[in-house]
């Protein structure tokens, strides 16, 4: 208003977009950090002072666990992801939310085929997460609980690198189940 122009005074309203759950308050958040080159984002309902811990896996453990569970899969990254309030470990799922992770500046656009993402809960259960995108650079997922999320893709194996190519066409995919993704 004019009268805020002259007395150099603005009056702010901040409306945040809130949910109250079990008699707690939850704030819709973005929180981002990066680690060794990958920008990860988590973005959904949580406490007000929320705060993300993100470190890398031990790399040989997540791989060992993985292959026990699908020995045809190959460990690209893992992350432990967590959310921190009050210095506590947040959970979504204590709530019945999800939030959305977005991991950038990691994969090829132009070689995805196969990529998974893998949940490792802190009991060593491995699930896969069924609803994984991948829009431009980016790989999108939703989770209920944080731990260890592994990236990983189809091994590749090189015994039939002296096989030539017999002129015969394909009658199924080799990989995937024929979505874009």
């Amino acid at each position: 208003t004019e009268e805020e122009i002259n007395s150099l005074k603005t009056v702010l309203n901040v409306v945040y977009n809130t949910k109250e759950i079990e008699n707690q308050k939850l704030y819709y958040k973005v929180l981002e950090n990066t680690l060794e080159n990958s920008n990860i984002k988590i973005e959904g309902y949580m406490p007000k002072n929320s705060e993300i811990s993100i470190k890398m896996a031990n790399f040989k453990e997540v791989e060992d666990k993985i292959k026990k569970a699908d020995d045809t899969l190959s460990l690209n990254v893992a992350y432990d992801i967590k959310i921190l309030s009050s210095g506590q470990k947040y959970e979504p799922n204590e709530f019945d939310e999800n939030v959305k992770i977005t991991v950038s500046g990691l994969i090829d656009k132009e070689n995805t085929v196969g990529l998974k993402v893998i949940h490792i809960d802190d009991e060593d259960k491995i699930e896969e997460i069924k609803s994984v995108s991948i829009e431009e650079e980016n790989l999108l997922f939703n989770t209920e609980s944080f731990s260890v999320f592994a990236i990983v893709s189809p091994s590749v194996t090189y015994s039939n690198v002296n096989e030539l190519w017999n002129g015969g066409i394909a009658d199924s995919f080799a990989l995937g189940n024929g979505e874009q993704n």
